[in-house]
């Protein structure tokens, strides 16, 4: 099995606000209207959009968007793993991680089910009072560039018999 890395560059993620419409001068002490409006989102320099609307008199909703997509994420289907004999509860209910040879054998199947499912590993660092290492594999169906795609495929999924959630893999933890 081949371990992929998932990261790289700048993730978008947006931050939503809202502001009541106190003054400047009341509501942040000393700072001026200029440090206000400059929020410590990610690294000087990404690529920001920002969008308000008055939601009523005295409050703002704004909007910020910073950083751009990463090409290497992507939506995807992750599938639940039986209990089966290879857990010490047959009877326990699906899970996202598991050993090796259930994830293995719970892809092999869903592709004879016509589905493009891979296992994967799953890893942790080390840190000081961890070794880190692997934490189980998971099983993912499909990769996406849209949420409404892989939710399209879930349904697809748990009509055959499955079940599984949509995620990004921009949220596995990577840089």
């Amino acid at each position: 099995m081949k371990k992929r890395r998932l990261g790289g560059a700048a993730v978008a993620f947006g931050v939503v606000l809202a502001v009541t419409g106190l003054p400047a001068q009341a509501s942040a002490g000393n700072r001026t209207a200029d440090a206000l409006a400059a929020l410590p989102l990610g690294p000087a320099g990404l690529a920001e959009t920002r969008t308000t609307q008055t939601l009523q008199p005295g409050v703002t909703l704004t909007r910020i968007v910073r950083g751009a997509v990463d090409p290497a994420h992507h939506w995807t289907v992750e599938a639940s793993i039986p209990g089966g004999d290879t857990s010490p509860d047959p009877d326990a209910p699906p899970t996202t991680l598991k050993d090796k040879a259930s994830a293995d054998e719970l892809a092999a199947e869903l592709r004879g089910d016509g589905f493009d499912a891979r296992a994967e590993q799953v890893t942790t660092p080390r840190t000081t009072d961890y070794a880190g290492g692997t934490l189980g594999w998971r099983v993912r169906i499909g990769s996406f560039t849209s949420q409404s795609a892989a939710a399209t495929e879930r349904i697809r999924v748990i009509n055959a018999g499955y079940r599984g959630s949509v995620t990004y893999t921009g949220w596995d933890g990577a840089t």
